[in-house]
């Protein structure tokens, strides 16, 4: 089996096997780390290829990028990448049903919390507002969390202490 990993193409030898339970063929530790049956990325370079695709706007852009951390692919392979991951994203527990009764998209709602200290705040020379340093915080899960991330990263920062 290859994988490719953030340090580059890991050739593993893996066992594969029928369960007997299922009699379906399968592999145990692709089981174990996760992996899908054909995937050939380890979830961590997923997210980085996933995020530098995002970050830089285009998967040529996204290429060029991961080739400068070590970790050359081509746009195309990042284009798959964010197909696949984008279409497993929204996908509901009725997707692909004809008849169901559950939802075939699920909606992500997504949260963002952005903190700065107004001590660091100042002004263009055209008089508009500038903050030296903010953080933004995002997640899709329940909004106290959120505000519980927030408020450690402005504490990380020398913001003021108290409940957020």
């Amino acid at each position: 089996m290859h994988l490719r990993t953030v340090v580059g193409v890991v050739e593993l030898r893996v066992w594969y096997g029928r369960n007997p339970a299922t009699r379906r063929w399968g592999c145990p530790i692709r089981q174990h780390w996760g992996l899908s049956a054909h995937q050939q990325f380890r979830p961590g370079l997923q997210d980085r290829l996933a995020f530098t695709a995002t970050a830089t706007g285009s998967y040529e852009r996204a290429a060029a990028v991961a080739a400068k951390w070590g970790c050359p692919a081509d746009d195309a392979t990042i284009h798959a990448l964010v197909q696949r991951l984008g279409a497993r994203a929204h996908r509901g527990p009725g997707w692909g049903r004809k008849k169901t009764a559950q939802l075939r998209v699920e909606g992500h709602e997504q949260k963002i919390g952005v903190a700065d200290r107004h001590e660091q705040a100042g002004r263009t020379a055209g008089g508009r507002g500038l903050l030296s340093e903010k953080v933004v915080v995002s997640g899709q899960g329940e909004p106290l969390a959120l505000g519980q991330r927030l408020h450690g990263e402005a504490m990380q920062r020398g913001g003021p202490s108290g409940a957020p």
